[in-house]
């Protein structure tokens, strides 16, 4: 063999008994965390959010490339979004249709400006409908409900919930679509009574409430595609957990890659100071 690769003998046996160098050790210690954390986020999350945990949890001196190239000799890949494809605009009109954030999904404050939207989930039970709430200040999800069928008892359930958790004070600002079960007179008038104004995307613009619309892209993306067909029930506890997993450590680009959790608890510290 070293007749034919034209190598001594002697430098094959140095080769042989050479220890391994410290930038191989790194670049395998590197790479024993890259892969526990994208497992730990089931890999749901690319490189730059795994570069900042390695930096905050792993107290690493390591940059973005190094975890490039890390994801590239392990060959991780990130669950990636689906082609979207328009669909046919809705046509439900009302007198509550103003659209009175036009378009400006940055919040000043907690509690001031929340958007809320349906999507469904096919199970072996059937399509299990969820209701999302999700305050605009740090995109954390504030109340949710889910049913086997989409009415305004649904919204109206979520949006209690996101009230008894957040407890808002007059003059937050509620944006939907115009589905049929948020211009629905239940929905209209549970926001009436606890002081809160309805806003409305323009008919079949889903551009109008894209933050949420955003939101219901990553859970499909993230909880559902590539994972099995569950029944009704044990897809309600997988919701659950993604929801928990969301709010809490799931980092945000909008909050600089800090989860909506601790974005608000820095926030907080941070007025208090």
């Amino acid at each position: 063999m070293c007749r034919v690769l034209n190598v001594s003998r002697s430098g094959y046996y140095r080769w042989c008994e050479a220890k391994q160098s410290e930038s191989a050790k790194r670049r395998m210690q590197l790479d024993v965390l890259v892969a526990k954390y994208h497992a730990l986020h089931k890999q749901k999350c690319g490189i730059r959010r795994i570069h900042k945990d390695l930096l905050e949890f792993e107290d690493l001196r390591v940059s973005f490339e190094q975890v490039r190239r890390s994801f590239h000799r392990l060959e991780l890949t990130t669950r990636g979004t689906r082609k979207y494809k328009a669909g046919k605009p809705n046509t439900v009109k009302g007198k509550h249709a103003e659209n009175v954030i036009a378009g400006d999904f940055s919040a000043k404050q907690p509690n001031s400006k929340w958007v809320a939207d349906t999507t469904q989930i096919w199970t072996t039970d059937g399509w299990l409908h969820l209701a999302v709430v999700m305050d605009l200040y740090s995109r954390m999800v504030v109340g949710y409900a889910m049913s086997l069928h989409n009415n305004a008892d649904l919204v109206c359930e979520a949006t209690r919930n996101a009230i008894k958790s957040r407890r808002p004070p007059p003059g937050l600002i509620l944006h939907t679509d115009r589905g049929s079960t948020y211009i629905s007179l239940l929905h209209q008038t549970l926001l009436s009574k606890h002081g809160i104004q309805s806003s409305m995307s323009r008919l079949g613009n889903c551009y109008d409430n894209a933050a949420m619309e955003s939101w219901n892209g990553r859970f499909k993306v993230e909880a559902c595609y590539g994972e099995p067909i569950r029944n009704a029930r044990n897809t309600r506890k997988m919701i659950e957990e993604h929801i928990h997993y969301y709010n809490h450590w799931r980092r945000h680009s909008a909050n600089g890659l800090q989860s909506p959790h601790k974005f608000e608890q820095s926030a907080k510290l941070n007025k208090a100071v």
